[in-house]
Parts: C-alpha cells; sequence; structure tokens
C-alpha cells in the first residue's frame, strides 16, 4: 500500500466505468480532463510501440505526474482494455518522504518543481484486484463488451457490484485509526495515510480535539500507554532516524485506537472537556 487512489478508470477508445474516491468525489469535471488526457498518453505509447516494432509492456507505470500530489498510472490488457489510476500523494512527498498535510505545502513544493513518484510494485496489488473484478464482469452475461475491436466501445459499466468492488480496490490503501479522547470520552474513528510521518500524525490528532490554552498545561497521544512523543524521541536519539522516516505504518496495522489526553502544569490529567466546555 501507499498514499491514496482516487479515481480509477476503466475504457477502451472511451471511458466505460470512473471510481472517484475521497476527498475527489466532487471533483468530476477536474478528473475527466486527467482521465481522458492519460488515455492519450496510452495512444501515444501504442503508436510509438507500433512503428518501433517494441512489445508494450502491460503495466506501463508512471503515465504522468499532474503535480506533486497528483499522478496517474496505467495499464493494458491484452484485449485493449484501459485501466487507469490516479494516485494522490497527500502524506508523503516522493523525493524525501516528508509529509505533504495541507494545501500550503503542496503548492510549495509545486513552486519548488517537486514531482510526485511510485514504485511500479506498488500498485501489483491494485491492478490484479481491478483485473480480477473486470473478468468477473465479463463472465456476467448481462454485459457487452467490445473486446472484438468492432470500434462501438463497450457499453457503460452499471453493474452496482462492480462498483462497490472498484470502492473497496480504491478504500484499502487507507488505514483506519481510533482517535478517543481521554480515557473514557468520545471515539473518532478517522481515515488515516499509512506513508504520513508519525509526528505529523500525532500533531493532527491534537490540533482535531484542540489544544488547552491555560498556562502551562499540555497534550499528550497514547497508544499502548506510552506516549508517541516519547516513541518519537527513541526512534531519533537511539536509532538514529530523522523525524520524516518515522512513518504510521511503522506502528499501526489499522483499527488501534490512540488516546488523547491533557495535563496540567503538574502533570494530573484532566478531561479535555473542562478546559474545552463541551463533552464532544
Amino acid at each position: 500500500m501507499a498514499s491514496q487512489l482516487t479515481p480509477i478508470l476503466i475504457a477502451q477508445d472511451e471511458p466505460l466505468h470512473t471510481t472517484l474516491l475521497p476527498p475527489h468525489t466532487n471533483s468530476h469535471l477536474d478528473m475527466s480532463f486527467v482521465l481522458n488526457s492519460s488515455l492519450d498518453i496510452f495512444d501515444m505509447r501504442l503508436r510509438h510501440s507500433t512503428s518501433n516494432k517494441i512489445p508494450l509492456t502491460q503495466d506501463l507505470g508512471l503515465l504522468h505526474s499532474i503535480s506533486p500530489r497528483l499522478a496517474t498510472y496505467g495499464f493494458l490488457t491484452n484485449t485493449n482494455i484501459k485501466f487507469v489510476i490516479v494516485v494522490d500523494m497527500l502524506g508523503r512527498n516522493s523525493t524525501s518522504d516528508t509529509a505533504l498535510d495541507d494545501s500550503a505545502e503542496v503548492d510549495a513544493q509545486i513552486s519548488a518543481g517537486g514531482t510526485v513518484g511510485l514504485r511500479d510494485a506498488d500498485l501489483k496489488p491494485a491492478w490484479k484486484a481491478i483485473q480480477s473484478a473486470w473478468i468477473g464482469l465479463l463472465l456476467n452475461g448481462f454485459y457487452t463488451p467490445d473486446v472484438g475491436g468492432r470500434g462501438r466501445g463497450g457499453q457503460e459499466i452499471k453493474s452496482k457490484k462492480f462498483a462497490r468492488e472498484m470502492e473497496r480496490i480504491g478504500m484499502a490503501w487507507y488505514m483506519w485509526i481510533n482517535w478517543k479522547e481521554g480515557s473514557k470520552g468520545c471515539v473518532k474513528g478517522q481515515e488515516v495515510n499509512e506513508n504520513e510521518t508519525l509526528a505529523n500524525f500525532v500533531g493532527r490528532v491534537k490540533r482535531y480535539w484542540g489544544e488547552p490554552k491555560e498556562d502551562g498545561w499540555f497534550s499528550e497521544v497514547f497508544f499502548r500507554k506510552k506516549a508517541l512523543s516519547l516513541v518519537l524521541r527513541e526512534c531519533m536519539e537511539e536509532e538514529g532516524l530523522a523525524e520524516h522516516q518515522i512513518l504510521v505504518k511503522d506502528y499501526f496495522e489499522g483499527g488501534e485506537t490512540v488516546y488523547y489526553k491533557v495535563y496540567d502544569e503538574e502533570g494530573v490529567e484532566h478531561w479535555p472537556w473542562d478546559f474545552r466546555g463541551q463533552v464532544c
């Protein structure tokens, strides 16, 4: 796994199915331009392969880098069906593995001329899963593909089962971690990028619940009864790691719970709502 799949496109000469995933579910127009330009790159590579008599591999890898945050990758089946995935690199900068957590950081990286990148091997599970879903669709007698090259194109894919499978493939790239307020407070489940730095993750948990404003008060995020700030310090001091090298996936597998706790200047724990004035 790596980063986040955003849209997933299945196409022949024109799109047959598109899945848009958060946070781009409302970006239909923008993503349509991105995906259609990706299909043009397929055609360019096919023409180049034919004219130079060079076999074209199924996994085309990176098609084009749209920005430091977005990049498209392609896969071509033996029957000329094109799969396109747009990867959202939010949470990771490919040149340094430093987390990109907001638009300001992304814009700064764009200005600096940075680019996104992903190892081809990272996408192999996704390609395999999409292929399996596609084969399953072809076995459905109610769907009529145009894999014989008659030029009419296949039917638009309307199968709800296929759409759910595409969403499942995309969402599998998320990691789900519960954020709990104190020992007995509210629990908020959150989708987390597994390649996000641990330091950035801790900061987001604190910002979500709100930092105490009282003088001398402070907050900590705990996992398995150990403050994650202490985990970070130990990794940096004892293992010689830089902060950007310590990632969420190094400590979490998904489904765990972290605890946000607030302490006064004497180290006495207080419920977060003591200073926030509300329970949740």
